[in-house]
């Protein structure tokens, strides 16, 4: 893709504009800052340069443009990313670069096609078909119909498969994309959608990804079997990963925003329901098992997720693993009850008043989960205390926060009659068996980078006052910056600061590059100066424990390094070298003591 490309799309989108569209912003001064989404914090590390339109995380050093912005989120490849922006950007892409028309482009493009193919066989329908009676009757009109995109696959084996031909789309690429499937001979292939109401399921941006097929009780059909399932859905392809979708987001997430909260559904027909009576911050899991992709997914736009699933006690078990991960990423979890145990559907069909307060009235998930788990339970028996404490446990683990945790266990302890320390070593065990326990704990070693380094944050505090150079020059030695370009970076500073007793930026960044050995850093004086935006006005005390820490580091690594030196001379009875070796050892032994204690 032309450089001229990628620059038009960034001269017409604002980055600060485009991350608000994911994540809450908060102004602070000349910069933005927020609570990172590609990490857990509490306070706000994710700092945004408009001016250089950039992002940089000092928490956990994710950095970048708009363009890795966007990658990084919605799990895209540059094309992906750059088709994405183009389009918010209103700039045109020749549809046949071949860095666009990748695999997923492609098959985007056909089950795109597909989808139009099957809303066309809907509309020829005629009225009193048994298709258009059963949407009369589930109360879907022709608006909702468009909205969501909602079509008919023909009692055909061959129907699409014959309109993928004429589109010359090849039928490897259709049984790729999940709308085909080979026959058991293994010669040639049929429609995998036969006889069904079908439902576009869309990714958060409204590109249909797959579909969601089901049958219509009335229809007597010829090309479905005995025992057809009622939904079937596509497979896992290159474009539809069940995991990280939820059906209607695309259409919900502005309201979600608005509401600054999720009512999330079992069914296509409850989230089109909630919709059509104007609750549209609904969306649907097709199931209740919520995965660590559709809660980061919904973390983008609200913490607040209300379930409303069949929740007596087996659906409680069912769903416990799925709201875990939802309590895992620090979300608040409700559970929205319904009359009857009736269906979103059914009871907006009946009443939607009924529905619009049964959301307004939410009740906390754990909380509900204690009620419905010890209704009907003889707490004297030790087998339902056991079975409790199995439904239970689980679900307290997960909670982020020591208070809510203490909360439940005690709430556990007195309805169980199980001494508190007894549950809380029992929650010790399930927190370490947990998969996520140990996921989490290789990801914090491996994220260990230069960007937090207290050599980077010295450069943030020469930046926000320059004048600390007289403070810092007879105390740091270079070689005390272990990252090289760090250690350049600060060169040119002190060089500047030297020339002139400021600090100028532009100038800097002009100068490096002007310089073609020196381009690569500018990455870490954007860094450093969106560092600088962040600290407090005083910072020489700040400053001074910095170069402590540097230095402490520096004498320690000296000594490390003199430590097998002073063994091997002593052992070849070199007497003069080992003098020599103990008078350096002494003097970078009192530097040490001298620097940690003023840390």
């Amino acid at each position: 893709m032309p450089q001229s490309t990628t620059e038009e799309i960034k001269s017409k989108l604002n980055i600060l504009d485009v991350i608000k569209e994911y994540i809450e912003v908060k102004p602070a001064g000349a910069y933005h800052k927020a609570r990172c989404p590609f990490h857990n914090e509490k306070t706000p590390s994710f700092m945004v340069s408009p001016d250089r339109q950039i992002y940089h995380c000092f928490g956990c050093g994710e950095h970048g443009d708009v363009f890795t912005f966007v990658q990084k989120m919605e799990g895209l490849d540059f094309p992906d990313a750059l088709r994405l922006l183009a389009k918010k950007a209103g700039v045109e892409i020749r549809a046949e670069d071949p860095r666009i028309r990748n695999e997923r482009t492609k098959l985007s493009d056909i089950v795109r096609f597909a989808s139009r193919v099957y809303q066309e066989q809907l509309r020829r329908l005629p009225e009193n078909h048994p298709v258009k009676e059963y949407l009369k009757q589930r109360s879907i009109t022709s608006e909702v119909i468009e909205t969501f995109q909602i079509g008919f696959a023909p009692d055909s084996w061959d129907s699409l498969f014959e309109a993928l031909k004429k589109k010359n789309v090849r039928q490897e690429d259709a049984l790729a994309a999940g709308l085909l499937v080979r026959k058991d001979d293994g010669n040639g292939f049929y429609d995998r959608f036969r006889a069904r109401l079908m439902f576009p399921i869309a990714d958060v941006h409204g590109t249909i990804v797959g579909f969601g097929g089901r049958v219509i009780p009335t229809l007597e059909a010829r090309c479905l079997g005995k025992e057809a399932a009622k939904y079937i859905n596509t497979p896992q392809s290159p474009i539809y990963n069940k995991s990280g979708i939820l059906y209607g987001l695309h259409l919900a997430k502005n309201a979600i925003r608005t509401k600054k909260k999720v009512v999330v559904v079992e069914g296509y027909m409850d989230c089109i329901a909630a919709h059509r009576c104007g609750t549209e911050h609904v969306v649907a899991s097709s199931g209740t098992a919520f995965t660590e992709g559709q809660a980061k997914l919904l973390k983008r736009f609200t913490d607040t997720v209300l379930v409303a699933y069949d929740m007596d006690e087996a659906g409680i078990a069912a769903s416990a693993r799925g709201v875990s991960v939802l309590l895992r990423e620090g979300m608040t979890v409700r559970v929205v009850s319904l009359p009857d145990k009736k269906d979103p559907d059914d009871v907006i069909r009946e009443n939607p008043d009924v529905w619009k307060e049964a959301i307004e009235k939410p009740k906390l998930f754990v909380d509900f989960a204690f009620d419905q788990t010890l209704k009907n339970r003889d707490l004297g028996n030790v087998e339902d205390k056991k079975a409790v404490a199995g439904v239970l446990m689980p679900l307290i683990a997960n909670l982020g926060n020591d208070i809510e945790q203490t909360h439940y266990l005690q709430k556990l302890s007195a309805s169980v009659q199980v001494d508190e320390s007894v549950l809380r070593n029992a929650l010790h065990a399930v927190k370490e068996t947990a998969p996520h326990a140990r996921r989490n704990s290789s990801d914090t070693e491996k994220k260990k980078s230069f960007e937090n380094s207290p050599e980077l944050e010295l450069l943030s505090v020469l930046m926000k006052k320059p004048s600390f150079y007289e403070h810092v020059h007879d105390k740091l030695i270079l070689d005390a910056i272990t990252n090289s370009d760090l250690r350049v970076l600060y060169t040119l500073m002190q060089n500047q600061y030297n020339e002139s007793h400021e600090l100028n930026i532009e100038s800097l960044r002009t100068k490096i590059f002007e310089d073609t050995s020196t381009q690569g850093l500018v990455t870490y004086l954007d860094i450093a100066e969106l560092g600088s935006a962040r600290l407090p006005e005083h910072t020489d005390n700040m400053g001074m424990q910095l170069v402590n820490a540097m230095m402490s580091d520096y004498h320690r690594a000296v000594l490390k390094r003199l430590a097998p030196q002073i063994h091997n001379a002593e052992q070849s009875g070199d007497k003069q070298k080992m003098a020599g070796l103990m008078s350096e050892h002494d003097i970078h032994t009192r530097e040490l003591q001298k620097f940690t204690s003023n840390m």
